[in-house]
């Protein structure tokens, strides 16, 4: 792999807290202009859990793999 390149490794249900701030994140950046902090965060407390994580990862027919190290990830997919 080249040395630029960030390290793609496969994640399970030991990443559920990992995954859950993720989807937070990524969420926020993504809406941050045209939603109030309130509203985020109230669907951020709802919908990306480290449960419903867990659940993610533990599904069988899902892949989640993160870009970057395991304790700073730059980004993440998930297939089902």
């Amino acid at each position: 792999m080249a040395a630029d390149m960030p390290e793609i490794t496969r994640v399970g249900a030991e990443f559920s807290d990992g995954l859950s701030l993720l989807w937070k994140v990524t969420f926020e950046q993504a809406y941050k202009d045209t939603h109030s902090d309130d509203n985020i965060e109230a669907y951020c407390d709802t919908h990306f859990t480290p449960t419903a994580a867990r659940k993610i990862l533990n599904d069988p027919k899902a892949i989640c793999k993160i870009a970057g190290p395991i304790d700073a990830p730059l980004g993440y997919f998930v297939l089902r």
